[in-house]
């Protein structure tokens, strides 16, 4: 009974051990995603301009921050301001590289989608089909295969002028506008301050 109980105990340790290393690095991410939305807005930039750069800092969870390096962060007293955007720029650069040029909406059909909202720290991915079926699940770590989804969302697509319209079965449909589109992925407007950078999933 002691030996079960010391096994216990270290077991719970190492758990606590865990939990506090990872707030520490959500707080550190929060940090410097807050960092990052600070530099963008600051830019002066239009409009559009800004909710791409918003969109693509926050899809790839501002991995630019520190030299492009997500495991060994330094911390940000050590980064200046002008090291830290032009960091965030070249990420921001190689996915717009990758967005470069123009595609049919309509190409969506049949095609597999990846997004990330942050503020519910939820990944989702969106599959549609060529006769103007989706399906949207949600997952609250990496979607790799294997994994099984919290929620699953069904319903109608359809495209409206430059706007995809998502009309999920029996509730009411949302519209969101394309800033930017391309083979590989594109990115939706879906409020007035804020945009997603929808992936293409292999």
């Amino acid at each position: 009974m002691n030996g079960c109980l010391q096994m216990l105990l270290l077991g719970l340790g190492f758990l606590v051990v865990i939990a506090i290393i990872g707030f520490f690095m959500k707080s550190q991410d929060d940090d410097l995603r807050a960092y990052g939305i600070a530099q963008i807005e600051a830019l002066g930039i239009d409009q559009d301009k800004k909710l791409i750069s918003l969109a693509l800092a926050e899809h790839g969870h501002l991995r630019a921050a520190n030299s492009g390096t997500r495991v060994s962060k330094k911390s940000l007293n050590t980064v200046s301001e002008e090291d830290y955007w032009s960091a965030l720029q070249r990420e921001m650069k190689g996915e717009l590289q990758k967005l470069k040029g123009s595609a049919d909406p309509k190409e969506i059909a049949g095609d597999r989608y990846l997004y990330r909202a942050l503020e519910e720290g939820a990944f989702y991915v969106l599959e549609f089909d060529k006769i103007g079926k989706y399906e949207k699940s949600k997952f609250w770590t990496s979607p790799e295969e294997g994994e099984t989804p919290t929620e699953t969302e069904k319903g109608n697509w359809e495209i409206s002028s430059s706007s995809l319209v998502l009309k999920p079965a029996g509730g009411s449909g949302t519209s969101r506008e394309f800033l930017l589109m391309s083979r590989l992925g594109f990115i939706v407007k879906t409020s007035t301050t804020s945009a997603e950078y929808w992936k293409k999933s292999p």
